[in-house]
């Protein structure tokens, strides 16, 4: 049994298991193409998830933090090759606007250079960094048939533009093709814009973890969403993405 889960109470949402929605094609207006993350892409993914999450890393950094977290976050995605080779990344006009990290359940660390140097970091960075990673690796557990969206990031200047439901739409379409049976995860209660999102994918609330703030990078409470999927979908629905230049390529 996990340390951490001394630290942090389930609370059940809802246990009915709704049946899987349809997955329906999407129309890309944008010119924008979704394909797989490659190493060159790793700074602008960096700097995506800067602006997405900077609480997160003020929690943990201090202010300023965009140095000392730019090194963390480029040393992770560069370490861990099975990282960047499960991102999705939004492009267009040869600018990537967002991305979409997915893990599955065969999904093992694959590190190629040593642990982070932390020399440069406080006692204080370094025990919520601990604390905080520990127990998101313990909630985002992924069990086999499962495809869990480990974060989502997109250009503060292209938001509401339908990005972030390109990038969904893939990560279901590989999902599904890798035979998952659902989609999860997990999101905080104070990002309402992406809940909004999500719920909108047909994602519902199933669970939320209660702890304390140290183990959930400064709050204490985060909701786990759940979308079940289809087992298979039609060959216009793969038509259809390549028409519209929604693939992963």
């Amino acid at each position: 049994m996990s340390l951490y889960k001394l630290f942090c109470k389930t609370i059940i949402l809802n246990e009915i298991r709704y049946p899987p929605q349809k997955i329906l094609p999407i129309t890309n207006n944008l010119g924008m193409n979704v394909r797989r993350a490659k190493q060159g892409d790793i700074e602008r993914i960096c700097e995506l998830y800067m602006t997405a999450f900077p609480e997160d890393m003020e929690y943990l950094f201090g202010e300023p933090f965009t140095d000392i977290a730019t090194k963390f976050l480029i040393h992770n995605f560069t370490a861990d090759k099975n990282l960047i080779a499960n991102c999705l990344v939004a492009e267009k006009n040869g600018k990537v606007l967002g991305v979409c990290s997915t893990r599955f359940s065969d999904y093992v660390h694959y590190k190629e250079t040593e642990d982070f140097d932390t020399d440069s970091l406080s006692l204080k960075s370094i025990t919520r960094m601990i604390c905080s990673f520990g127990m998101l690796d313990y909630l985002s557990r992924v069990n086999e048939g499962e495809c869990l969206i480990d974060f989502m990031a997109v250009d503060p200047e292209f938001r509401n533009n339908g990005i972030g439901q390109m990038l969904m739409h893939s990560a279901t379409m590989n999902a599904i093709d890798k035979g998952c049976k659902q989609l999860c995860l997990l999101v905080s209660p104070y990002s309402i814009r992406a809940r909004k999102l999500y719920e909108k994918l047909d994602f519902i609330l199933e669970r939320m973890y209660k702890t304390l703030p140290i183990f959930l990078l400064g709050d204490r409470t985060m909701f786990i969403m759940v979308k079940y999927l289809p087992p298979t979908y039609s060959s216009d629905e793969k038509q259809h993405e390549r028409n519209d230049n929604i693939s992963l390529q």
